[in-house]
């Protein structure tokens, strides 16, 4: 009995995971810098605040600050998860950027790696852009 409560518990936990849009394990602040051949790039410090679909970045380039506002969405049923991210310039103009992520070992570490287009064209990055070897990622550590 107690083995078929355990087991209802956990695929209803696995159903909510999967089903949760978007990926509430981004939620809160995460800091780092972009690494890319193996090397972090230099002045690329920033910070990722998720809350639920909401985003704010900040990102220092040198001596030059940049603060952005976008919205996202995520799909927890690929691996690694895809991350979706709109910014709406003006009613008529929106920029959107498709990324994958995935987070530290043991499960849901601390540690978030996040890798981005740079572009609205083409598909999700490949698996392989989340390793700070071939880049571009952010690692991003959670405050």
């Amino acid at each position: 009995m107690q083995r078929v409560y355990l087991l209802s518990a956990l695929i209803l936990s696995a159903f909510c995971l999967v089903s949760c849009n978007p990926d509430s394990r981004l939620n809160g602040v995460w800091e780092g810098s972009q690494w890319q051949d193996g090397k972090e790039v230099d002045d690329t410090q920033v910070t990722f605040e998720f809350n639920n679909g909401s985003l704010k970045i900040s990102q220092n380039t040198g001596a030059i600050s940049f603060n952005y506002h976008w919205s996202y969405v995520t799909d927890v049923q690929k691996f690694p998860n895809q991350i979706l991210f709109t910014v709406n310039i003006s009613s008529d103009i929106a920029y959107v950027r498709k990324g994958i992520y995935r987070f530290n070992l043991p499960l849901f570490g601390k540690t978030l790696y996040l890798s981005v287009t740079q572009s609205d064209e083409g598909d999700y990055p490949a698996k392989e852009k989340l390793n700070p070897d071939v880049g571009p990622v952010y690692i991003l550590k959670k405050k």
